[in-house]
């Protein structure tokens, strides 16, 4: 009995001392955590934990789209204000001059065909000629008609380029009243101005190229946008004037206004400003190519290729006037034949003779030859020989059996 109450004492005083063991050993490990010790372990020393900081994440290199890198960063063009200070402000004179008019969008425009110009094609000057806030259904700010009319009589231009729209969405006016957008009557004033602004350029049979509007991040004005681009698209084709659309270059897959986009460099940057109407310089070199392609193709025609000066600013040396020129000392070829001589498919292509190293004893079948005359002329089996592969006359050893003798064609059996 003394041993079961001295056991049973035992227990209690274990498990008392083991309950107040467990919270210390726990703060000792870490608050965060609760592990079970070990009683009968060696306690080794620990060195509690100070609170350190987590380490600092280094931010990934930015993937919006932004400005061109100084080591990526394309060339940039000068535009000017007008022909007279192009010529005064460049060091070579300009063979051709790109008048850009418009509104608010004229000015990236001539902005983005100067830097396409600048690198390899130094002989075009880009003349600005736009106004932020001018449309071409009003005349009260500027009338462009006037404008242009003025602009080719005074200045020189080889090339002119045409942006407006973004500003159209207000009313017209003529002597008979103001009318609202989209009515009859203002589509009639509207297509009338273009036709006007289209005819002062073929007065003066000057290319002109017509730029179309692009995508708005706004909805309804993206609407306007396409309406008056399909306007233009067709007063565009009866006058014959190049339309160039730019829709699909600032819009997604499923036909939406993008922000930011693939650029000419094949990267993706930012395209359009925060309002979602100006552009960006990327963006503006992108609205750009699409008519630069155009007048490229227009001044190549134009613009006579220069030889490059000899080195050192030395003249060639000329050859003497009695001397011939290299070209007319080299031999003559004559003249190459539209079509070569007409060889036959079929029949021999050449004479035929015997085959080099063959033995002319054997040097084709003889026709007194009896097994050329028995397989080849008669059709019959040749004769077997005793013992090889094809021998098939059973029992072995036995005699073959003659071939059939065919039957005459007259003694055919009834």
């Amino acid at each position: 009995m003394n041993r079961v109450r001295w056991a049973g004492l035992l227990v209690l005083g274990f498990a008392a001392w083991l309950t107040a063991a467990l919270p210390g050993a726990a703060q000792d490990r870490d608050d965060r955590y609760f592990t079970l010790r070990d009683p009968f372990r060696t306690e080794r020393s620990y060195v509690p934990r100070t609170n350190v900081s987590p380490p600092m994440m280094l931010d990934a290199p930015s993937r919006q789209a932004g400005p061109l890198d100084s080591s990526t960063k394309e060339p940039e063009g000068d535009t000017y204000a007008s022909s007279q200070e192009a010529d005064e402000e460049r060091e070579t004179p300009a063979l051709e001059y790109i008048a850009v008019l418009g509104d608010a969008l004229a000015g990236p425009l001539a902005q983005g065909l100067a830097d396409s110009f600048v690198q390899d094609m130094p002989e075009v000057a880009v003349i600005k000629k736009a106004r932020g806030s001018s449309s071409l259904i009003r005349d009260d700010g500027i009338d462009w008609v006037k404008a242009a009319e003025e602009l080719l009589g005074s200045e020189k231009v080889t090339v002119g380029v045409v942006m407006l729209g973004v500003n159209e969405r207000q009313s017209a006016k003529d002597e008979t009243g103001t009318f609202e957008p989209r009515t009859e009557r203002w589509v009639q004033i509207y297509t009338r101005r273009i036709d006007e602004l289209m005819a002062k350029f073929k007065a003066k049979n000057i290319p002109l190229f017509w730029v179309g509007l692009p995508a708005m991040k706004s909805t309804r004005l993206s609407q306007d946008m396409q309406y008056y681009n399909e306007i233009i698209r067709e007063r565009a084709a009866r006058a014959g004037v190049p339309f160039v659309d730019v829709w699909d270059g600032f819009v997604d897959e499923n036909g939406q206004f993008v922000t930011s986009g693939p650029a000419l460099d094949g990267q993706t940057r930012r395209l359009r400003a925060s309002d979602g109407i100006a552009f960006s310089r990327a963006g503006a070199r992108k609205l750009a190519h699409f008519v630069e392609r155009d007048i490229r193709v227009l001044l190549n025609q134009r613009i006579p290729e220069t030889t490059p000066p000899p080195a050192d600013d030395q003249p060639a040396p000329s050859a003497p006037s009695g001397t011939p020129s290299a070209r007319e000392q080299a031999p003559q070829q004559p003249p190459r034949p539209v079509a070569g001589p007409v060889v036959p498919l079929v029949g021999v292509a050449g004479p035929s003779g015997p085959l080099a190293g063959a033995n002319p004893a054997r040097s084709g079948l003889q026709a007194s030859d009896p097994a050329v005359t028995q397989v080849l002329l008669k059709g019959e089996p040749a004769p077997t020989v005793a013992g090889r592969a094809d021998d098939f006359v059973w029992p072995a050893g036995a005699a073959a059996p003659a071939p059939p003798v065919p039957a005459e064609p007259g003694k055919a059996a009834r």
